[in-house]
């Protein structure tokens, strides 16, 4: 006799409002996400929202709403009684409201700070025009290599915390002694990178060792073709390059070279770059790939 299994959706306050029924387990699709798309822990029921746990069933946070500055009562509306609830999900008003992620990354007074939702606050209060970043990538310089260069780990942040279950850590190393002489490792400080502008090298002339700049996240191949006097060409960019390159806008000045993050195939000459941080598993650039985000910052120290 077959076995009927069930699965259903609940409210915020956890009020059943469907059910699906099905005749064999394997006829039934399960996924971890729930509220707003959020995943659900097995073992608690409770949601996970980047910042806090949500349960569905009494419809509420498991722990109270903080800030960086010190308040009282964070971010309270006193003629809104229902902002005086730090435990409370969007104001107790689900059905007009969500909160997707909980908080973001801000580059402020040139130094990146994680705090709540999508408006940053100082010590003055909100700071209008402030663009938050749900991803981080931090570049923490760690050393050096044989070859001069600024050796350290890459690690790609979801809000707070690693991404893809810790596995976002990764190498790179940045400047370093080249064949033209030493050239300086990527300054530190902050960076964004555009994900919303994506393709492949183009297969025009730029030179056989540079591909055309490239404002986003770019894949590349080795190419060949004829420049503008005739002259057959052919260039080897994932000997220097890799497969994938993400270019890095600063934030604060300019930079006297057109930065990325990147892989690399050339072994000889050891570990170093021309100021790009260069990253040989193409792991952390294989994840900027996957994202669906418009962009991301990223923390160079």
């Amino acid at each position: 006799m077959p076995i009927r299994r069930s699965r259903s959706d609940f409210t915020t306050e956890g009020n059943i409002t469907m059910t699906r029924f099905a005749a064999y387990a394997s006829e039934v699709c399960f996924s971890p996400s729930r509220h707003t798309g959020k995943e659900r822990d097995t073992e608690s029921g409770n949601d996970y929202f980047g910042a806090r746990y949500y349960s569905s069933s009494m419809g509420r946070f498991m722990s109270p709403d903080w800030a960086v500055k010190a308040t009282p009562v964070p971010y309270a509306v006193l003629d809104n009684p229902q902002s005086l609830n730090l435990y409370s999900y969007v104001q107790n008003n689900p059905l007009s409201r969500n909160d997707p992620t909980g908080h973001d990354w801000f580059y402020y007074n040139k130094q990146w700070q994680w705090q709540k939702g999508h408006t940053f606050y100082n010590q003055d209060g909100a700071v209008k025009g402030l663009k938050g970043y749900e991803y981080l990538l931090v570049f923490q310089k760690t050393g050096t290599s044989a070859a001069g260069a600024a050796t350290g780990t890459l690690t790609l942040y979801d809000q707070k915390s690693v991404a893809f279950q810790g596995n976002a850590v990764s190498t790179g190393f940045s400047g370093g002694n080249t064949p033209d002489g030493y050239k300086p490792p990527i300054p530190n400080g902050g960076y964004t990178i555009n994900l919303a502008n994506r393709g492949s090298v183009t297969d025009g002339y730029n030179s056989p060792a540079l591909p055309a700049h490239f404002d986003g996240l770019q894949t590349l191949h080795d190419s060949s073709g004829v420049d503008q006097s005739g002259n057959s060409w052919s260039a080897s960019y994932t000997y220097e390059w890799g497969n994938i390159r993400a270019h890095l806008d600063p934030l604060q000045g300019g930079l006297p070279f057109d930065a990325y993050l990147h892989g690399k195939s050339r072994t000889e000459g050891g570990d170093y770059t021309h100021g790009c941080i260069a990253e040989r598993s193409e792991v952390i650039l294989h994840m900027l790939q996957g994202l669906t985000v418009q962009s991301l910052g990223v923390d160079v120290k």
